[in-house]
């Protein structure tokens, strides 16, 4: 198998540790009151083996980070308060594989949730969803109800979360593990519990997908990587996005382009009550094209990173004061640029207009930029976005940019490093020498903090801060505020 289809199937998990950052930058991109401190790494960790794929949410009084296969949960300082291994907080046996969470903080809810999958060899997967009883998400061994969705031999690999007034979503890509490749994608509702319930009582769930009636993109062939968009202000108006698929080599019906290129991102509305919801595709949004970079280079090595495959990693909507737009969806992925080298394309999108509201890129002349995660603030005047660059003659580094109201519509200016890896990544899985980073990154706006944007990315350790099978990630949590 590709690259691409070992990526997309067996959904891994991937962190990393990095050095000091940069002092921040008087104008432009400033890291907000020093709040740019190690995050959760290899050594924290018992999923032997698989990258982290950090997210992050922040609330009122609590940041959460989320790992393969851990949760921490951190005050506004960035102390951490409290910490529990993936398959404690599930309740499952380390025996089985748990991989690919996400965090989301509902602040009309007032609730956390936290989503992962479960992989048994043989069968028996399942999709695990949870969400605070209150709006304290450090008692994680009672002060959480959990809940899991079996799913057979069916394997919902890339699960991405988010929500609406009345619904818990997740959008997942359905895989055949034993003949290792996708079969369709699908969008799970789940129904909300209603303010101040505690009693843990299993929700309504919905989905929206199969075989025999496939979620379908804007020209109509089968959608690839449902995002669902955590919102600011939710309402019963749920939406989801998704690029074109134009990797053929995950084996999905919907990647075998003959030009191997990408023009659209494809929205849908969920909407209704939460025992009945219901699910409508608006339309497609043409962006500029698009197609699949190359492996990333490494200094001294011929182990190579893996960008991802231009699918989109989250996405984060606020109205735009602006602009007028009520519900303006930020969100971005890594895609080919000159020489091959792989860059982030970012929108800002109007879901209901079905159109592009900003747009930009960010580009190296030397280096590939990847893995990135990006927001608006709260008020949605403003936006922030971080990511990863490496080269030839570059360790993998956090960048962050920002957008400030009166910036250029393709602008994100005052880079700022957060901070620098240690080491090369050489702890590839696969035969082309092409080692696994990670499915996403994370960002998201401050809700007590109103022009701030918080996220969490990662980079490699030193060897030294290796688990047990050798593999050395760490990962990075920050706050950051665009400054004129």
């Amino acid at each position: 198998m590709g690259r691409g289809a070992a990526r997309a199937i067996v959904g891994c998990a991937c962190m990393v540790a990095i050095w000091a950052a940069a002092p921040a930058a008087a104008s432009g991109t400033s890291i907000f009151r020093g709040f740019d401190e190690p995050g959760l790494g290899a050594r924290d960790n018992d999923a032997l083996g698989v990258p982290p794929d950090p997210t992050g949410a922040v609330s009122r009084d609590h940041f959460v980070q989320t790992v393969n296969t851990r949760i921490g949960v951190y005050d506004r300082r960035l102390d951490l308060v409290s910490d529990l291994g993936a398959h404690r907080f599930w309740r499952r046996p380390e025996t089985v594989q748990m991989v690919d969470p996400q965090i989301a903080w509902d602040s009309a809810a007032d609730r956390w949730y936290y989503a992962m999958l479960v992989n048994r060899p043989g069968g028996s997967n399942e999709l695990m969803f949870a969400w605070s009883r209150t709006d304290d998400p450090s008692g994680l061994e009672q002060g959480w109800c959990r809940h899991s969705i079996p799913t057979g031999p069916l394997f919902d690999d890339f699960p991405k979360l988010g929500y609406s007034a009345n619904h818990v979503i997740i959008g997942t890509n359905v895989a055949d593990l034993g003949e290792r490749r996708l079969l369709f994608s699908r969008i799970w509702a789940i129904g909300k519990p209603a303010p101040g319930d505690e009693s843990c009582a299993r929700p309504p769930i919905t989905s929206f997908g199969s075989m025999e009636a496939p979620l379908r993109q804007a020209d109509g062939l089968p959608a690839f990587t449902p995002v669902p968009v955590s919102p600011r202000s939710p309402s019963d108006r749920g939406y989801v996005v998704a690029s074109d698929c134009i990797d053929d080599d995950i084996g999905h019906p919907s990647c075998g382009r003959d030009d191997r290129t990408g023009s659209t991102i494809t929205v849908w509305r969920l909407g209704g009550p939460p025992a009945a919801p219901s699910l409508a595709r608006v339309g497609g949004i043409p962006v500029p094209a698009f197609r699949l970079a190359d492996p990333v280079a490494q200094p001294g090595t011929k182990a190579r990173i893996d960008p991802s495959d231009t699918r989109l990693f989250q996405a984060i909507s606020a109205p735009d004061p602006t602009r007028g737009v009520d519900d303006a969806v930020w969100t971005q992925h890594a895609v080919r640029g000159r020489r091959g080298r792989s860059e982030i394309h970012w929108y800002e999108l109007d879901p209901a207009r079905l159109s592009v509201v900003r747009s930009g890129e960010i580009s190296k002349r030397r280096n590939w930029v990847f893995n990135g995660a990006v927001s608006p603030t709260w008020r949605g005047d403003r936006a922030v976005i971080n990511y990863n660059i490496a080269g030839r003659r570059l360790l993998p580094k956090i960048l962050a940019r920002s957008r400030a109201p009166g910036d250029g519509r393709h602008a994100m200016r005052g880079e700022i490093t957060l901070a620098r890896s240690a080491s090369v990544d050489t702890r590839c899985m696969d035969e082309d020498d092409v080692c696994p980073w990670g499915d996403y990154a994370g960002a998201v706006p401050d809700p007590v903090k109103k022009g701030v944007v918080w996220g969490s990315n990662e980079r490699t350790a030193r060897p030294g801060r290796s688990d047990s099978l050798g593999f050395h990630w760490a990962t990075r949590n920050f706050a950051l505020r665009s400054r004129r």
